[in-house]
């Protein structure tokens, strides 16, 4: 007899195979797990698991999903015994149907309550359970229909954890990709809908047919509400070989946020020894959390960093707290710097200073981004350090994570902001710890703004003019909890500087030219000044400008495909006269590195403090061939260059001394023109996944490069990534050998890093810079990561530039000897559980390697 159609009441859940291999034999092949929870191997369009989760489409009508007392259940049977006593007996294919459910079993008895009702259901012979995205098969089990709760024997089960993709194809069948966990249990209960237990049970992410890891656990318990695993007695096996056991596990199911222990990170690191970290995560609210990480370090102590966060409708803060009660290490430099620079004149105030710092060391950062409305925002940034050696000890890009600590120069500030359709004001005020390293060259010491106010406007006048207002009031000084030795002169000062400007745009589609006109004063009130110096300067000149230029574009096919390529020269008039400037301080000022978009602006100096003198005309062409279907531009070029009419004459001098000056213009003598500087840079991206940058700025009144760099970067995708990049910078680096003599010197540097596969499952990474101007290398790591479908490793070594020994200087070394710290950390990762090691040993990964995440790469099953 078969019984067709019965209406019961709502019940439990799951889901998988299409198919219902037979259970009997309890010492069931790998190829047969996997078949009854569905797998189905393929080589095409998969990654390294290569293959996929098949099930059956549970609602292939798109039926609403209603509550369990409402949904309607359909039950078959090949033969059914329904006497007028209870229970009811079903006998041969058992099928129990709901939109998004099914149960399939050999035999099936359905016992009724005290309201005459359908209430327990117990099932045997090859039990299969469904849900999309869930399987429970076992030989015996028993399901509670009102409170969606049993349990089967000897089970086996699978279910998605996060990032699971249900991809339909065909009316019947759904692919699952993503990352599916599963494993056996003695005994199977579902407690609530979303809360499983499992007893004498194991767990992995890998694939039924190569389990390479496995949690073995007397009790596991998968919460799907909370997104949390609790493991106790737990072993983590490797190849059937026991590597780790823990009493109690909790580990995360899902992305959601939970109180409790982080993966731990461990490394071993030249200046640190063997350093052990054991971070805890408090989820206190929705809207703020904190973390806190012990690090047992075998040379120095016990390292405390915690991190805190808080989110709401004006502020977004993180907090950042360091600390190391008592630093073994920092005993034993302080004990070995007495020995190096002992008797060494120069070095005696740096070596005091040293000797009275505590070994009880610590740092703090805190920055908070305020939102107050559309009109009011603002920003503070706190961040303070014990000594000047706690950046070089702990460097944050090898062991602390969201920090805004400096190297040498340790900022702080506070800024309120007003903008609106006419008008932008700021007020703002900064201070900086600057950190003198007995090991570490000298460095300039920065002005503070006490305060630095701004005010901008910009009004539509009559007959299309444009007004606009630049205008700014700062107030410097010096930082007072430093022990750094100033390199330049203390006095201090206020500037005021108003800047009104009139303008008037003329535009068509293809032309545009812009008069301007703007009168800027500037005014000094000096403390202190040196002898015979005004102690008030007042600076006020004209500005005058005329920019215009052309566009042109044409329909130009390329490679078979449709392409825009167009033309833009611009040329630009300059007149600023000459005004005597060396008796004003180089408060926040310096030289610009000029670039073609530069070559346009209407100073050559970065700052207010100098005002460059000039009649020039700026001419340069611009052009770009971009493809009109996908937007990407294939070739981006420009070049351009200045030609004078008269001499330049204000330089960077000042009475103070020269920062980053530049030679006068020579006298101009056979012709009118004398040419400047030329700029031009070039963008190639011939696909989409290449790029050749290369910029350069010659300079013809030297006869040589202002700067130059070229940069390729491949990334085809995150397991193909190659970047190479070459920097100079004329006059771009100051520093002082011997801590007397001011020097400048010419930057020069190299970094290149790469991700790339060796084979299927191996890929090679690394990173190396190399400060050419310093005469040393500066940081390096080469590791080897290996990826399969459920687990990863990955080995880096490396080292990182952290100081100068200035007691050894030399001929190949003018900044003394440097010096290294040499780390070798390895990272496991079992998907689904974690990474079981450093979180990020190479130190810099994302930040080393352009365009890489940081992370193991996550791939579809």
């Amino acid at each position: 007899m078969r019984v067709k159609s019965l209406i019961v009441t709502s019940f439990l859940l799951v889901g998988l195979s299409s198919t219902t291999p037979t259970l009997a034999d309890p010492a069931r092949s790998l190829q047969n797990i996997a078949q009854i929870l569905g797998w189905q191997p393929s080589q095409h369009g998969c990654t390294l698991c290569g293959g996929y989760y098949l099930e059956p489409n549970l609602n292939p009508k798109n039926l609403p999903i209603l509550p369990p007392r409402k949904t309607v259940t359909h039950m078959n049977a090949d033969k059914a015994i329904m006497p007028n006593r209870k229970p009811w007996h079903f006998i041969g294919h058992v099928r129990l149907d709901q939109v998004n459910r099914q149960v399939r079993a050999g035999r099936a008895k359905v016992f009724f309550n005290k309201k005459n009702k359908p209430s327990i259901i117990a099932l045997k012979h090859n039990v299969i359970l469904r849900e999309p995205d869930k399987v429970f098969v076992g030989d015996y089990g028993k399901l509670h229909l009102h409170s969606q709760t049993g349990y089967l024997t000897h089970a086996y089960y699978r279910f998605g954890l996060r990032n699971t993709v249900a991809k339909k194809v065909s009316a019947s069948e759904v692919q699952i990709r993503g990352l599916s966990a599963w494993g056996k249990a003695r005994i199977f209960k579902q407690t609530a809908p979303k809360h499983f237990v499992f007893h004498h049970a194991s767990f992995t992410t890998c694939l039924a047919t190569h389990p390479v890891w496995k949690l073995h656990a007397s009790t596991l318990k998968l919460n799907k509400t909370t997104g949390r695993g609790q493991a106790y007695n737990t072993t983590i096996t490797v190849r059937k070989v026991p590597v780790f056991y823990l009493p109690y596990f909790n580990f995360p199911i899902d992305g959601r946020r939970q109180s409790g222990f982080l993966t731990p990170t461990l490394g071993r690191y030249l200046n640190s020894g063997l350093t052990l970290g054991l971070p805890y995560y408090f989820n206190l609210a929705p809207n703020y959390d904190f973390t806190l990480t012990p690090y047992l370090m075998q040379e120095r102590g016990v390292f405390f960093a915690g991190t805190a966060r808080y989110l709401d409708n004006i502020n977004k803060v993180t907090l950042n707290l360091y600390g190391i009660p008592y630093d073994a290490q920092f005993k034993k430099f302080k004990h070995k710097a007495n020995q190096d620079y002992a008797g060494q004149s120069q070095y005696s105030n740096l070596l005091r200073a040293l000797n009275s710092q505590s070994n009880t060391r610590g740092a703090i950062a805190f920055h908070d981004t305020l939102t107050f409305n559309q009109h009011f925002s603002g920003e503070l940034s706190f961040a303070k350090v014990s000594d000047a050696y706690f950046n070089r000890d702990f460097p944050t890009r090898l062991l602390l994570s969201n920090a805004t600590l400096g190297t040498q120069i340790v900022p702080s500030s506070a800024n309120l902001s007003f903008a609106s359709k006419h008008w932008h004001a700021s007020a703002s005020v900064d201070q900086t710890q600057t950190l003198e390293a007995i090991d570490m060259p000298s460095v300039t010491q920065p002005y503070s703004h006490v305060p630095q106010l701004t005010v901008s406007a910009n009004y539509t006048l009559p007959w299309q003019l444009a007004f606009g207002l630049d205008s700014s009031f700062d107030a410097f000084d010096f930082s007072q909890n430093s022990r750094v030795i100033p390199t330049v002169s203390t006095f201090t000062g206020s500037r005021l500087d108003i800047e009104p400007s009139l303008s008037r745009a003329f535009k068509t589609s293809y032309a545009f030219l812009t008069p301007t006109l703007s009168f800027k004063v500037t005014h000094y009130s000096i403390n202190h000044p040196s002898p015979g110096a005004r102690p008030t300067i007042t600076r006020s000149l004209p500005i005058i400008s005329v920019d215009s230029g052309l566009y042109f574009d044409r329909d130009t096919p390329f490679w078979h495909q449709a392409h825009t390529w167009t033309i833009e020269p611009r040329v630009k008039y300059l007149y600023i006269p000459y005004r005597y400037q060396n008796d004003i301080p180089m408060f926040d000022s310096s030289v610009s590195t000029m670039t073609y978009s530069q070559l346009f602006g209407d100073n050559r100096f970065i700052g207010l403090d100098r005002i460059g003198d000039t009649n020039q005309i700026t001419a340069g062409i611009k052009s770009q061939l971009t493809n009109t279907t996908t937007g990407q531009t294939l070739v981006d070029a420009g070049i351009g260059q200045i030609y004078l009419f008269s001499q330049q004459r204000v330089q960077a001098c000042s009475a103070i001394g020269c920062i980053n000056n530049l030679p006068p213009t020579p006298p101009i003598k056979h012709s009118p023109w004398s040419h400047s500087f030329l700029a031009d840079y070039l963008t190639l991206s011939p696909v989409n996944y290449a790029s050749l940058k290369l910029m350069s700025t010659y300079d013809p009144i030297t006869d040589s490069m202002v700067n130059y760099s070229a940069g390729l970067t491949l990334k085809k995708d995150q397991s193909h990534i190659l970047n190479f990049a070459y920097t100079y910078t004329r006059n771009g680096n100051a520093f002082s050998p011997n801590r007397t003599q001011f020097v400048s010197t010419n930057i020069k540097s190299l970094q290149t890093s790469f991700v790339w596969p060796l084979t299927k499952h191996v890929s090679a990474l690394g990173a190396y810079g190399h400060a050419i101007s310093e005469k040393h290398m500066q940081d390096y790591f080469l590791g080897i990561e290996y990826n399969a479908c459920c687990w990863a490793v990955r080995a880096v070594v490396g080292r990182v530039f952290t100081a100068y020994n200035t007691a050894q200087l030399s001929a190949k070394h003018p900044l003394g000897e440097p010096q290294y710290d040499k780390y070798a950390v390895i990272q496991f990762l079992l998907r689904g559980l974690g990474a079981v090691g450093n979180q990020n040993p190479s130190g810099g990964l994302t930040t080393n390697i352009t365009g890489y995440d940081g992370e193991f790469r996550h791939y579809d099953n």
